[in-house]
């Protein structure tokens, strides 16, 4: 008997999840660069990637921010050494 009641309540939460509303990505496509007198590029910014969490599934921890992903290049004097930062911030 606890057998089936196992499968049952484990069938019962499956199932919940599979019905559940996925998030929703708003995702415009809107980069910027910026380049220096030498046509190198300097700055580089993706788009805002904002999450909108269904109200069926409320967030333990809150609404997702929105992130953005950002490439920053420092070359030296010579030309020679590129130093390439990456972020993701929000």
């Amino acid at each position: 008997m606890t057998r089936w009641l196992q499968f049952i309540l484990l069938f019962m939460a499956a199932s919940a999840l599979a019905h559940a509303p996925a998030p929703k990505v708003v995702l415009p496509q809107v980069f910027t660069n910026s380049f220096d007198g030498l046509d190198r590029l300097k700055f580089s910014a993706g788009p805002v990637i904002v999450i909108e969490q269904p109200l069926e599934l409320p967030s333990p921890s809150g609404p997702v921010p929105p992130v953005q992903q950002a490439v920053t290049n420092f070359y030296d004097a010579a030309g020679v050494v590129l130093t390439h930062v990456n972020a993701i911030w929000p």
